[in-house]
């Protein structure tokens, strides 16, 4: 978010947190670059209090003992090679939140914003309610240009935002990326076969309140 004083940490229309564009002595302790996120279902944001959540639920911490499947739920992978989807604010103006995970699941209540949903409401499916085939995956000449893929105010499934590109997939939604399992082997999979597989957890194990992953099958039509 804030690159610092270096100017080859900087990208063309970034801005840190205080909106400037130049560089400066406001840096963040983190690579210079980012390529890997994580699970935000398995390793939480920094949102432990109401106050920081800006909703009801809070984050928690994991063990690995919470895990029903830990050889299938994922820990981390790549992110997209578009900087830009990393952002958050108005073009030109981009804002990037490399640091953080990836929320996999949209609440059929509350939408992208996992905090607002009341603590004892259940409704967590993989992808979005009016598209169970893909689960909300766009295709990937959708994604390779486009900005704020991670933060809820996108309407979109923050899955967006990871990486499509290494060989294999389809010419679609583009090719794989690697993922890291809670058991430490690692497989290269399509963003939507690892949604298929249910393979981002069967809880949102790190949210406070009712977390559990529902199928939306059991959801009457409308």
């Amino acid at each position: 978010t804030n690159p610092g004083m270096e100017p080859e940490d900087w990208e063309t229309g970034q801005v840190d947190q205080n909106g400037n564009s130049n560089p400066n002595q406001l840096e963040d302790n983190q690579a210079r670059r980012m390529a890997y996120t994580t699970n935000a279902a398995v390793v939480p944001r920094n949102k432990f209090t109401t106050q920081l959540s800006g909703g009801v639920r809070t984050n928690r911490f994991v063990k690995g003992t919470n895990l029903s499947r830990p050889g299938d739920t994922i820990v981390a992978t790549e992110f997209l090679n578009n900087w830009k989807a990393l952002s958050v604010g108005d073009p030109g103006n981009f804002l990037v939140k490399s640091h953080r995970p990836i929320n996999p699941f949209y609440h059929v209540g509350t939408g992208m914003n996992e905090y607002l949903a009341a603590e004892n409401t259940p409704g967590f499916i993989y992808g979005l309610q009016e598209d169970q085939e893909t689960y909300g995956v766009l295709p990937l000449n959708q994604v390779k240009n486009r900005a704020n893929l991670i933060d809820y105010s996108s309407g979109l499934i923050q899955v967006n935002a990871i990486g499509r590109h290494h060989p294999g997939g389809d010419k679609i939604y583009g090719g794989v990326a690697n993922y890291l399992y809670a058991d430490t082997h690692a497989e290269p999979n399509t963003i939507v076969e690892t949604m298929r597989k249910r393979q981002w957890g069967d809880r949102y194990y790190s949210l406070s309140g009712a977390n559990e992953v529902l199928n939306y099958a059991i959801f009457p039509e409308d």
